[in-house]
């Protein structure tokens, strides 16, 4: 359990001035009213409500900055809590509580943002994701093209907009039947997009700053079977 007095002193962007903006002490709680329920599947795997990480307000995490960073990725999201192994996502500031364990703070108290168009192109760039001319953890691989897919989703131009939909929905049948049939099938597809808007994609903003709570394939691994972070 990371106490929230000592929230900043392991939060992964602790030398960052972000820290002056969480609130110690403080739990937001979902109340019956004040949780969202959105996928955050590739923020955490366990903790989730009902087991379930694609619909829930809530996730296993041990690093504060992994939880900011949900927030900030998810659009209803407006503030967030930590503690005791837990990130709690809510779409407002009600249900705020005292809780000596627990860490909050507002959507922009979050580590410096990656930005989407970047992402897709650096996560879909990843070397061990080159699966045609070798072996590959097959589901690890899907995860992490669906990640760079989910990426190129939020800044997808309207002339591919059907394109990305496709290859979303292929990795995702895969990633759910795990029929090894199609999986080079799949992997080829989604390479071929990435390709067709890879100029497109390199003419985008870059991070500022590329520290604190980054997802796996940006560290050069590949995603797990369904979180990446």
């Amino acid at each position: 359990m990371v106490e929230a007095s000592s929230a900043c002193s392991t939060c992964s962007f602790a030398e960052n001035r972000l820290c002056e903006c969480i609130e110690e002490g403080i739990v937001y709680r979902h109340a019956g009213a004040h949780g969202i329920f959105v996928d955050l599947n590739f923020f955490g795997s366990t903790g989730c409500w009902q087991n379930d990480c694609r619909s829930t307000d809530k996730f296993h995490s041990d690093d504060v900055g992994i939880c900011a960073r949900a927030c900030w990725q998810i659009q209803e999201c407006t503030h967030w809590s930590f503690g005791e192994g837990s990130c709690f996502l809510r779409k407002s500031e009600g249900g705020m509580e005292s809780a000596g364990s627990f860490a909050s703070g507002p959507k922009a108290c979050a580590p410096p943002p990656l930005p989407d168009a970047w992402l897709a192109r650096q996560v879909a760039k990843l070397p061990a994701l080159d699966c045609e001319n070798g072996t590959c953890d097959m589901v690890c691989t899907a995860t992490t093209w669906r990640f760079a897919i989910s990426a190129l989703q939020r800044v997808a131009i309207d002339n591919i907009r059907a394109l990305v939909h496709q290859i979303a929905t292929d990795t995702d049948t895969f990633i759910r039947q795990r029929h090894e049939e199609i999986f080079l099938d799949v992997v080829k597809n989604n390479r071929l997009v990435f390709e067709a808007v890879d100029g497109w994609l390199a003419l985008q903003p870059e991070p500022t700053q590329l520290k604190y709570a980054l997802p796996l394939p940006i560290l050069g691994e590949l995603c797990g079977p369904s979180s990446c972070y």
